[in-house]
């Protein structure tokens, strides 16, 4: 990649919701190379997305994650396995910032991609499947404990099936004995 183009593609990302520090991060590792391509660009801000998961900042390692996606996505095309890769980490960062509808889509897609262009068993695709798990069961648990939580609340009061004078299943079940009959 050519230096001119080089710098537009890091003025671009400086208006993005990137932050400058990892735009000049990922542009002072790629000055020290004496060739690289749009997908060592991208390498840089994955690994710098990394460097922020490492410390806990997810909201930027999200952004950085994102943009390299973008850049895979331009450079590699929709079905590369950096693309993958991305994909499982912003689904990662997505649930670590509490959000796990966008975490779910981000893995189901990252899963479809790793069974479309890795072979079964692949330790990526293991790993995306963990995640997923690790999102539903959390998930689930959520949901045992909002219930919990309901039971207690109404502790004492009447179902709304006990509050009905007779339910479906007995007319029906009348209904068929009156039929024998």
């Amino acid at each position: 990649m050519s230096g001119i183009k080089l710098t537009e593609r890091f003025t671009e990302m400086k208006k993005s919701i990137l932050s400058p520090s990892i735009v000049t991060k990922a542009h002072t590792s790629l000055v020290t190379k004496e060739s690289f391509s749009d997908a060592d660009v991208g390498v840089s801000i994955y690994k710098t997305g990394n460097e922020r998961a490492s410390i806990g900042d997810w909201h930027e390692a999200l952004m950085a994650w994102q943009n390299a996606l973008s850049i895979f996505k331009d450079s590699l095309g929709d079905k590369h396995v950096y693309v993958a890769r991305t994909l499982n980490k912003i689904g990662v960062a997505y649930y670590m910032l509490d959000e796990p509808y966008y975490a779910y889509e981000a893995l189901e897609r990252a899963l479809a991609l790793q069974q479309e262009i890795l072979s079964p068993g692949d330790e990526m695709i293991t790993r995306t499947l963990r995640n997923m798990n690790a999102l539903l069961s959390e998930a689930r648990e959520d949901t045992e404990s909002t219930d919990a939580e309901s039971d207690l609340e109404d502790e004492g009061m009447q179902s709304r099936e006990s509050c009905l004078p007779i339910s479906i299943i007995e007319l029906e079940l009348n209904q068929k004995r009156k039929d024998l009959h």
